[in-house]
């Protein structure tokens, strides 16, 4: 898929190149980012996921999320990048719209959780955002917002969710306290903003 249908803006030559290298060869031994369970418990502190009956992991490494999604009784599964990757249910590359296509029509897709492997994330964010039907949820850097004046396509891509009231921040080390200190924020995108009272409790949460 196109950078620009992604993450409509001004895209140069050198970022899109950069991305598509990364989105044709992300199966090649690329690794995600830690996420210790307090980053996944926060989430669920914040994300009501009780009308969500099929949850997808689409960065999975291992099969943490599903596992901790088993003990609070939903439905879950995991795809993985690498087919190294033996314990999970499907493998596809999570940076190309056939991946979500598969794991929608097999699974659902109400919510999909992304790690992504972070020179991915402008491809697997829009994606994971275009076919939730519930809501996306992305652990990333918090950099990754950070660094929104040196790359136009992402500042639209993340105001123009802020104004349609489809983007909510976690901070897990805000939620958990001082004894969390990874760095990461979860980036939560609602499939549309009637969805925020079905899906969102009522506290600590903010917009962009």
């Amino acid at each position: 898929m196109a950078a620009h249908r992604l993450m409509p803006g001004p895209w140069d030559d050198a970022a899109v190149q950069r991305l598509a290298h990364y989105a044709l060869h992300a199966t090649q031994g690329v690794t995600n980012p830690t996420t210790v369970d307090a980053e996944l418990a926060t989430l669920f502190t914040i994300v009501n996921t009780c009308h969500s009956p099929s949850i997808v992991d689409i960065c999975a490494t291992d099969i943490q999320v599903v596992t901790l999604l088993d003990e609070l009784g939903h439905l879950a599964v995991s795809n993985a990048f690498s087919p190294m990757v033996l314990s999970v249910d499907h493998h596809g590359n999570a940076a190309q719209p056939s991946t979500y296509g598969h794991m929608r029509s097999e699974f659902g897709c109400h919510v999909i959780i992304a790690r992504p492997y972070l020179p991915c994330a402008d491809a697997i964010l829009p994606l994971a955002a275009m076919y939730a039907q519930h809501c996306a949820c992305c652990l990333v850097p918090a950099a990754y917002l950070n660094e929104r004046l040196s790359h136009p396509p992402r500042h639209r891509w993340l105001e123009q969710l802020r104004e349609e009231e489809r983007l909510v921040i976690v901070s897990p080390a805000a939620v958990a306290g001082d004894g969390l200190a990874s760095g990461n924020i979860w980036l939560v995108i609602l499939r549309d903003a009637s969805l925020r009272g079905l899906l969102l409790h009522s506290h600590g949460v903010a917009g962009l």
